[in-house]
C-alpha cells in the first residue's frame, strides 16, 4: 500500500493493546512448558545414570585408553574388589583409574599422609596430550606435596622416579627429563629442584645416562624431540646449576645434528632457551636461524614476533635469516597483531638490520590500526625507527596522535623511551611535548636513574624547555643521586646546562658522585660532564681537577669535539694545567683533518689563556698524517701552528705532505681574498 500505515481500530475508552490473537498467545506457551519438562527430564535422566554408574562400568568406558594413558586397570579394580585393602588404597586407585595415572604415580601417592592425600587429589584434571603422570608429579611439587616434611622424603620419591626410567635404559626414553623436571616446583618463573636431589647420585647417574643415550641416538624425529625437551628442561632448571652445567654442554654438541628434523615452533622456542641461558655456541645459533629461515612459511605471526628478540638478544643472526623474517612478515602483516610487529621492529633494530621494504609496511600497518596500538607497541614502533634512523613523518604523527590520546596509560619507563626516540630523530611536535612532560611530573618519582636521565636529554636536544618539570626532576635526581651510572649522569647535568637551567642542589650532588666515581668514565662522558659545567659557570675545581687527570690517560680516543669542549670548559672556569693542555693540543693536532673550525677556537683560546707557548706546543706535537689533504677548517693561527711544525723535520714524508698541504690552503684563501 502507499501512504501511511493505518491507525489501530480500537474501542471508545479502551487503551491500545497488541493484536495477537488468543490462540497465538496458547501456542506461546505451551511450547515454553514443553521446553521446560525436556529439560528437567534431561536432568533427572542424568542424575539417575550417574547415581548407578559403577566403577566397573568406568573400566568399560576407559578401556579404549588404557594403552595411551598406561593405566593398570586391573589392579585398580582388583583393589576396589578386595576388601581387605584401605580405604585410602582405594582411593587411590580409583583416582588412577579415571585420570590415567601409571603405577609411578600410585607409588608416589601411597607415600602420602591421608591428611595430604586430600590436598593431592583435589583439583587435580590432567590436560592435552602430556603424560598424567609427570601432570600429577607437578601437581604434587607445586602444592609442596612431594617434599612432605624433610628434603629426605623427597629424595626418597625422587628415587622412585630415578628407578623408574632406570628400568628403561635400554631403549630411548623421551619423557625422562620431564619427569625430573616434575619434581621440582616454581620459584618466579623458573623450576627449581631442592637441594638434596640436585646434589644426589641417583640424579647424577641419571643425567649422564641421558646424555650418553642422546649423543648415540639417531636423528629422526623421535630424538629430535628428546633434544628440545633436554633444551627445555635446562631452561627451566637454569637454576639448578648441577643439571645446567651437564645439560647446556650436550645441547650445544649434538644440537647441528638435529636442527633439521626441528619444527618452526621447536627452533624458536630452543631459540629463546639458549638466550636465556647465555649460551654463547654462535654456530649453533647460526643453523637454528638458517633452519628457521628454511620454514619461515610455516611460521605464526607469534614465532616471527618472538624470535626476532631472541635473534637480538644472542648478538647476531644471518642475513639471510633476518632477511626471510622480514619478507615474511610482510607478507603476512594482516594476521599480526601490533605487539608482535612491534617485536619483528625491535628485534631488526637492536641487530642494526635495515629493511626498507619492512619498514614501508610497518607505517602503513601502524596508521591502519592506530587505534588498537598500545603504549608499549607504541614505543617499541618508534624505538625501533629511531635506532635505524629512519625518520618517518606520516608514523611519527600518528604515534604522536595515539600517545596524546592514551597519555594516561603511560608509564614511566614508556614515556622516557617515547621521548628518546622522538629526540633521536630530532622530530619535535610541541602538543607531545606538552602532553609528555604534564604526564611525566604527576609520575615523576616512579622514574629509575636511566628514565630521568633520557627524559631530561630528550627535552634538552629537542630544545624543550619546561622550567617546572626541571626543577621537580631536579629534585628527584638529587634524592636518587647514588643510584645513577656515568653516563646517566653525564647526560643528566649536560641535558639541564643546554636547556640553561642551573640547578645547584644537582650541580654540587652530581660534581661529588662524579668524582668519587671518575675513573669509570668513559671520554664522552667525561667530555659532556666538561661542558656541562663550563656551560653553567658552576664553580667545581676538584671535579675538574678529577677530570683533566682522567682524560689525560684517554686524550686519543676524544673526538675533536670532546677536546673543545674540554678547552671551552678549563677557559671558562678558569682552569690551568699546562701539561694536560699540551696533551690536548697534540691530539687536535693529530686529528687536524677532523677538526672543524670552531673546535679549533676552543683549543687556541685555551692556549692563549694557559700562556703556553707555541714553540712547547710544537716540540709536544706529533705530525699529522692527512687523510683528505684539505685544512679548510683551520683559522689562521692553526695554520701558523701547523707550519711550525711543519719546519720542525722538514725531510720527514709527513712534513712534506703537511707542508704541500698547507701552501695548497694558503693559494686558496689568496684566490679567495678580495
Amino acid at each position: 500500500r502507499r501512504g501511511a500505515w493505518p491507525e489501530p481500530i480500537t474501542r471508545p475508552g479502551a487503551t491500545l493493546t497488541s493484536r495477537r490473537s488468543p490462540r497465538h498467545s496458547l501456542r506461546h506457551w505451551c511450547g515454553a512448558g514443553l521446553l521446560i519438562c525436556a529439560v528437567v527430564g534431561y536432568l533427572g535422566l542424568s542424575s539417575a545414570l550417574v547415581a548407578i554408574r559403577s566403577p566397573l562400568g568406568a573400566l568399560s568406558v576407559s578401556r579404549d585408553r588404557e594403552a595411551r594413558r598406561g593405566v593398570s586397570s586391573r589392579e585398580a579394580v582388583a583393589t576396589l574388589k578386595e576388601p581387605s585393602r584401605s580405604g585410602t588404597e582405594a582411593q587411590i586407585s580409583k583416582f588412577a583409574l579415571w585420570h590415567g595415572i601409571g603405577d609411578l604415580g600410585i607409588r608416589l601417592l601411597s607415600r602420602l599422609p591421608p591428611r595430604l592425600l586430600q590436598v593431592a587429589l583435589r583439583n587435580f584434571e590432567p590436560v592435552g596430550s602430556d603424560d598424567a603422570t609427570i601432570q600429577l608429579l607437578r601437581h604434587l611439587s607445586d602444592r609442596g606435596l612431594v617434599r612432605v616434611q624433610s628434603s629426605e622424603d623427597h629424595l626418597t620419591c625422587a628415587t622412585l622416579v630415578l628407578d623408574e626410567l632406570d628400568l628403561k635404559r635400554s631403549k630411548f626414553h623421551l619423557y625422562g627429563i620431564s619427569q625430573v623436571e616434575g619434581l621440582s616446583h616454581e620459584d618466579d618463573g623458573s623450576r627449581e629442584l631442592p637441594a638434596a636431589l640436585a646434589e644426589s647420585e641417583e640424579l647424577a647417574a641419571f643425567l649422564s645416562n641421558h646424555v650418553r643415550l642422546l649423543r648415540e641416538a639417531e636423528v629422526d624425529m623421535e630424538s629430535s624431540d628428546a633434544f628440545f625437551v633436554t633444551a627445555m628442561a635446562a631452561f627451566r632448571l637454569r637454576d639448578c646449576q648441577p643439571v645446567v652445567s651437564v645439560l647446556l654442554p650436550v645441547v650445544h654438541e649434538v644440537g647441528p645434528r638435529f636442527v633439521s628434523e626441528l619444527k618452526p615452533s621447536q627452533l624458536a622456542a630452543t631459540l629463546r632457551f639458549l638466550a636465556n641461558l647465555g649460551s654463547e655456541d654462535k654456530e649453533l645459533h647460526r643453523l637454528l636461524a638458517l633452519g628457521l629461515a628454511k620454514k619461515v612459511d610455516q611460521c605464526g605471526p607469534h614465532v616471527l614476533g618472538n624470535v626476532s628478540l631472541d635473534l637480538a638478544r644472542l648478538g647476531g643472526a644471518p642475513k639471510d635469516a633476518l632477511q626471510a623474517i622480514a619478507s615474511a612478515t610482510v607478507a603476512k602483516r594482516h594476521l599480526f597483531q601490533p605487539w608482535q610487529l612491534s617485536g619483528v621492529l625491535c628485534g631488526m633494530a637492536d641487530l642494526g638490520y635495515r629493511n626498507n621494504g619492512l619498514l614501508k609496511a610497518a607505517v602503513g600497518y601502524t596508521r591502519a590500526n592506530i587505534g588498537l596500538v598500545a603504549p608499549e607497541d607504541a614505543v617499541r614502533i618508534v624505538y625501533a625507527f629511531a635506532t635505524l634512523n629512519a625518520t618517518e613523518p606520516q608514523l611519527l604523527q600518528a604515534v604522536s596522535q595515539a600517545a596524546t590520546w592514551k597519555m594516561d596509560r603511560f608509564t614511566a619507563r614508556q614515556l622516557s623511551l617515547l621521548m628518546w626516540s622522538f629526540a633521536t630523530l630530532q622530530y619535535r611536535i610541541p602538543r607531545l611535548i606538552d602532553y609528555a612532560t604534564t604526564r611525566a611530573e604527576r609520575i615523576l618519582e616512579d622514574f629509575d636513574p636511566q628514565g630521568l636521565s633520557n627524559m631530561v636529554w630528550a627535552l634538552a636536544k629537542l630544545g624543550a624547555d619546561e622550567p617546572a618539570f626541571l626543577a621537580a626532576a631536579g629534585d628527584v635526581a638529587v634524592a636518587q643521586i647514588r643510584d645513577f651510572g656515568s653516563q646517566e649522569l653525564s647526560n643528566l647535568v649536560w641535558g639541564f646546562a643546554a636547556l640553561r637551567q642551573r640547578h645547584g642542589a644537582l650541580m654540587k650532588a652530581a660534581a661529588e658522585v662524579a668524582e668519587s666515581r671518575i675513573d669509570s668514565f668513559g671520554h664522552q662522558e667525561l667530555s659532556n660532564l666538561a661542558w656541562a659545567y663550563g656551560k653553567c659557570r658552576f664553580p667545581a675545581p676538584s671535579l675538574i681537577s678529577a677530570i683533566a687527570g682522567a682524560a689525560s690517560s684517554k686524550m686519543s680516543d676524544f673526538s675533536p669535539q670532546g677536546l673543545g669542549n674540554l678547552a671551552q670548559a678549563f677557559f671558562k672556569l678558569g682552569y690551568r694545567n699546562e701539561s694536560v693542555m699540551l696533551e690536548i693540543s697534540a691530539a687536535s693536532i693529530l686529528k687536524v683533518d677532523e677538526m672543524k673550525a670552531i673546535d679549533w677556537e676552543q683549543v687556541l683560546r685555551c692556549i692563549d689563556f694557559m700562556d703556553v707557548p707555541m714553540e712547547k706546543v710544537v716540540e709536544n706535537a706529533e705530525l699529522p698524517s692527512l687523510s683528505s689533504g684539505r685544512l679548510a677548517e683551520c683559522p689562521q693561527k692553526a695554520l701558523e701552528l701547523l707550519s711550525l711544525l711543519a719546519k720542525r723535520e722538514p725531510e720527514a714524508e709527513q712534513a712534506i705532505g703537511l707542508a704541500k698541504a698547507l701552501e695548497e690552503e694558503r693559494q686558496r684563501r689568496g684566490k679567495e681574498a678580495p
